[in-house]
């Protein structure tokens, strides 16, 4: 009798998990494995949220209750997929023996696949600034959302305790990360000013940019709606502001013009969203890579040069035809690639020929831009507002009622919203 295949799939984020997901729907003949470090799944977009929730107060009870908002163990998960079928293993892995086709743990112990799916994400981008991976809160885990949540916290206490005179946040990166915390902050502020718990006066958003605009994969139309929004918040943007250095509750800028002025700026917290690059464990890995370090990849996702072995999401490097770019680091993209994964992993095993990636032309991106406001833009008609807002709602309804059953799903969907829509 033939032993049954095992394919491992290494990373539980929307890619991994999802193709862990499919692969059980598809009725996948063999051993899953499902590695991550750590033993929840995370809904990455919402941290933003989970960062500003709560800043007013010392219950340690909310604070559990907002971290259940974003975070899912791999365990309950996996139960409500099919836990017969599918094994967890929290293990962190650090390397990989792509000939004998075994994962190498940091513990020694190793495990053996047939096929492999690469799903690591990416990791924080510092780019070699000096001190800004020494000097910086990063918002990339649930760990480092909770981090930024407790140290805000605390400032806003001693400001209300008369331990400081003012509170500067400063905001490294106009991307996505960016524009939605420093909205959310300022929002969350702005509130709390109206209800009497802080003098809003007493504390400076600053959003940083080296670049001419915020969001640079938006339409421009759209950028603009973005920066008067802000402005609106009262959160001070400074484009074309490339940072040099960072050392402790100091930045050291340079505005970006034919003169090239330097500048210096104190901060209280300073918060990195500078970008993402790919994982150490993904460089390391003897791999094909593209010049971004992503591992490269057929329209199949398989590995080139490779059969057995699969990479999607932010460790892939497939070119859209359109942009000539890598496709965008968005959960939608992660998700829709697992789908294709899991069915070729199934096609090959049934000697049937692989499917390819059908790539948009255009992906529809959604911004929260504090509270009940986003932007999006579709069929070349942007749309601003609680419009946007809801269709964003509309889509993480989706995928919670996708990955668990509905009374988890509606316990879980009722609390985030408590918890959020109190800085609303």
């Amino acid at each position: 009798m033939n032993e049954k295949r095992r394919i491992v799939v290494l990373g539980g984020g929307f890619g991994g998990f999802m193709t862990v997901r499919h692969l059980v729907k598809l009725r996948f003949d063999g051993e899953i494995i499902l590695i991550d470090k750590r033993d929840e799944h995370v809904f990455t977009p919402w941290l933003y949220e989970v960062a500003s929730g709560f800043l007013f107060s010392k219950e340690k009870t909310n604070l559990k209750d907002l971290k259940k908002t974003s975070g899912i163990s791999f365990t309950n998960l996996i139960q409500a997929q099919d836990g017969a079928r599918v094994r967890f293993k929290k293990q962190e892995v650090i390397g990989c023996d792509f000939d004998s086709k075994h994962l190498i743990f940091i513990d020694g112990k190793t495990l053996q696949f047939d096929e492999l799916v690469l799903a690591v994400g990416s990791e924080v981008q510092f780019f070699n600034i000096p001190g800004v991976k020494e000097n910086s809160r990063t918002l990339k885990t649930l760990q480092e959302a909770m981090e930024i949540q407790t140290e805000i916290s605390k400032l806003l206490e001693e400001l209300r305790l008369h331990k400081r005179d003012r509170i500067k946040i400063v905001i490294g990166g106009a991307g996505s990360t960016g524009v939605e915390l420093a909205s959310e902050l300022a929002n969350c502020l702005n509130e709390a000013s109206k209800n009497g718990q802080v003098d809003r006066t007493k504390i400076r958003i600053l959003l940083i940019e080296a670049g001419d605009t915020v969001l640079q994969q938006m339409h421009p139309s759209l950028q603009l709606c973005v920066k008067k929004r802000l402005e609106k918040l009262g959160v001070e943007l400074k484009l074309k502001t490339r940072l040099e250095r960072l050392s402790k509750n100091r930045a050291h800028l340079v505005t970006v013009t034919t003169e090239n002025t330097a500048t210096e700026i104190d901060f209280d917290i300073f918060i990195w969203a500078g970008g993402i690059r790919p994982t150490a464990l993904i460089e390391s890995f003897d791999l094909p890579k593209d010049q971004r370090g992503r591992i490269e990849v057929e329209a199949t996702f398989q590995v080139k040069g490779r059969t057995d072995i699969f990479a999607l999401g932010d460790a892939a490097g497939l070119t859209s035809p359109y942009t000539k770019k890598s496709l965008p680091s968005l959960a939608q993209v992660a998700i829709r690639e697992s789908r294709l994964v899991a069915q070729n992993i199934i096609r090959q095993q049934q000697g049937k020929p692989l499917k390819i990636m059908k790539i948009p032309k255009q992906w529809i991106i959604i911004t929260p831009a504090g509270g009940k406001y986003s932007f999006m833009r579709i069929f070349g008609i942007n749309i601003c507002g609680r419009s946007a807002s809801w269709v964003r709602k509309i889509i993480d309804l989706q995928y919670f009622g996708t990955i668990l059953p509905w009374p988890v799903f509606w316990r879980l969907w009722r609390s985030a919203e408590k918890v959020f829509s109190l800085n609303d």
